[in-house]
């Protein structure tokens, strides 16, 4: 935007201009802008660690580039936003000061959809990734107490004669049910905070028991915002007011 200020105030042309807004379609792959956001991510990489240690995640590193190619498709998005509807504005009636108005105009509403894009992005990924780290913690505690009731069911379902129809894909089912209620309630309430931003030592825990297993969720999934709310907040920065002047 600095170089399109720039443009206008020089000798304007229709085609020039144009040249300028299209070179926006640059911006989710070079190196130099979006390092930084790999960087944070990478950063995360050793408080994510823990997760090894607590629920024997090793699924840590796909889930740094989870993260960097989420910030990637989030800056792509918001370029091809800019790039459509300042195509549709820019017309070569315009003079210098009207182009100028059309393109802070498209800056906001490109900052609002971005604003909307990355908060259902960033609660579609933690939901996504917290379901690949605790479903399996959480069925390999609630197993040994289970695995002998479920066994008496066994004749049940061999019964309905269904080759798809088994006991462990229907335990796995109700257990990532149940799961899935308890991380939308916890999200709800942590993304829908005013304040998210706390440290991952000032988080405090909350115990959660389900049958027989205090698998201290509650507690995670509060670290889990953590964690990713600075990622996110770093991603929004580069679509900051301060980026379009």
């Amino acid at each position: 935007m600095d170089r399109l200020s720039r443009h206008l105030r020089g000798s304007p042309s229709s085609t020039r201009l144009r040249k300028e807004v299209y070179s926006f379609g640059e911006m989710p792959w070079d190196p130099e802008l979006m390092q930084t956001c790999y960087r944070e991510a990478e950063r995360s990489q050793g408080h994510l660690g823990q997760l090894v240690a607590l629920f024997g995640f090793s699924g840590v590193r796909s889930l740094v580039f989870g993260a960097q190619d989420l910030s990637q498709q989030l800056m792509a998005d918001a370029v091809a936003t800019f790039l459509q509807l300042a195509d549709q504005c820019l017309t070569t009636a315009l003079d210098c000061i009207q182009a100028a108005q059309q393109l802070e105009k498209v800056r906001g509403r490109v900052l609002k959809k971005f604003q909307s894009d990355s908060s259902s992005f960033q609660r579609k990924f933690v939901r996504r990734w917290q379901i690949c780290i605790f479903l399996p913690f959480v069925l390999s505690q609630l197993e040994p107490s289970c695995k002998a009731e479920l066994s008496e069911f066994e004749g049940e379902v061999l019964a309905v004669g269904s080759p798809a129809l088994t006991i462990e894909g229907i335990y796995e089912d109700v257990i990532q049910g149940a799961l899935l209620q308890r991380i939308d309630r916890e999200l709800k309430k942590a993304l829908g905070a005013s304040d998210v931003s706390c440290a991952l030592d000032g988080c405090s825990e909350v115990p959660w028991k389900q049958a027989e297993a205090d698998i201290r969720l509650s507690l995670l999934l509060a670290f889990w915002v953590c964690l990713l709310a600075p990622n996110f907040n770093l991603v929004s920065s580069f679509s900051g007011p301060e980026n379009f002047h």
